[in-house]
């Protein structure tokens, strides 16, 4: 199976999961309750994860800070949980920015302050990327 089969996969099993979570806890909660139910989901089937990791942030070859990403599933999907619907932007512009940073492709934004859960995929597009574009 092709690794952007693979990604696509993951990406619609991440939705699908966190669609379940909303129909049981509903909308807006705070954003560490959805994220513990997720991470109970990624265990329950058996997704590799990674929570609170964090990385350098090189500016002009030199770390000035780190950043702390919140999710990252299968060492390729980044996500991030909003139950705010003010702080949407935001979030598509930090995940745009983070994306970039640790040289990744493919983000997802899920968003529980509606009725329905509301999700985006965040794609960084880059020369290197271009290529896995066509295939979404």
């Amino acid at each position: 199976m092709s690794k952007e089969l693979m990604e696509r996969e993951l990406f619609y099993k991440v939705v699908g999961l966190a669609s379940i979570i909303h129909r049981e806890l509903g909308q807006g909660l705070p954003e560490h309750i959805y994220k513990s139910a997720l991470i109970q989901e990624l265990k329950e089937n058996n997704l590799r994860f990674e929570l609170d990791k964090k990385v350098d942030v090189i500016y002009k070859k030199t770390t000035i800070d780190t950043l702390k990403l919140n999710l990252i599933i299968n060492n390729s999907l980044i996500v991030s949980i909003i139950s705010n619907e003010d702080l949407k932007k935001q979030a598509k512009t930090t995940m745009l920015s983070v994306l970039r940073l640790i040289n990744k492709h493919t983000g997802l934004l899920l968003d529980y302050s509606h009725d329905t859960i509301y999700y985006k995929r965040v794609v960084y597009k880059n020369r290197k990327a271009k290529e896995m574009q066509s295939a979404f």
